[in-house]
């Protein structure tokens, strides 16, 4: 995600309806895996690799690893959010296909941005309409750029979402997803399909990298 390296270009720009790039998320504390709280706690299995631990009172999901003994916390929140203007190109695929996919799809997209003037920036996003799945992958739109090809105006969606955020390596990124799929039943909460994620700057330390998760609640 090396095109939204530099978010201070743009640091401030509010005028579009959502929070300036600046506005990072912190890094959550790491807890201690509280055994001793039964009542408290409920533990959930992620396939064979590590197990998801509830905190009733914090919402607060702890995702540990069965093999190497790390945790990963993710606190699921629920908000509302205004549409963000973006940049992207839409494709039906496969969840097969979408790994290799995405990223011819990114390329292109930055290649219009940069013919426009835009080399940074602008957050990378994904979004997923359904399980199909219908994709658009880009980035925000910041500022007014000419858009050509298969580049079109869109925008992530507005609404009531569940969101986390994930800090760490992108492979682990499905652990973030889990967590909110795990947490809006206990919320009464339900889905609509579409969910997205919006990428933080580009960071050589896979621990400061950071990337939003969200889920549009119906």
């Amino acid at each position: 995600m090396a095109d939204t390296a530099d978010l201070k270009s743009v640091a401030g720009n509010t005028a579009w309806g959502f929070e300036s790039p600046l506005s990072y998320p912190s890094k959550p504390e790491i807890k201690p895996y509280e055994r001793n709280q039964p009542t408290l706690w409920s533990t959930h299995t992620l396939g064979h690799t590590g197990a998801f631990d509830t905190n009733s009172d914090t919402n607060e999901r702890i995702y540990r690893f069965a093999d190497a003994g790390a945790t990963m916390s993710y606190q699921v929140t629920v908000k509302n959010v205004a549409a963000r203007p973006t940049a992207v190109v839409s494709a039906t695929t496969t969840w097969q296909e979408f790994p290799t996919l995405w990223q011819e799809l990114s390329a292109e997209v930055w290649a219009c941005l940069r013919a426009g003037g835009i080399s940074s920036g602008c957050r990378n996003i994904m979004l997923y309409w359904d399980d199909v799945p219908h994709v658009e992958v880009g980035a925000e739109l910041l500022v007014p750029c000419p858009l050509t090809g298969r580049v079109v105006a869109s925008t992530l969606p507005a609404g009531q979402v569940a969101m986390t955020t994930h800090w760490g390596a992108y492979s682990e990124l499905g652990a973030a997803h889990q967590a909110v799929i795990d947490w809006l039943p206990t919320q009464g909460k339900r889905m609509t399909g579409a969910r997205w994620e919006v990428y933080g700057p580009h960071n050589d330390d896979p621990d400061k990298v950071w990337t939003e998760v969200y889920y549009l609640l119906a």
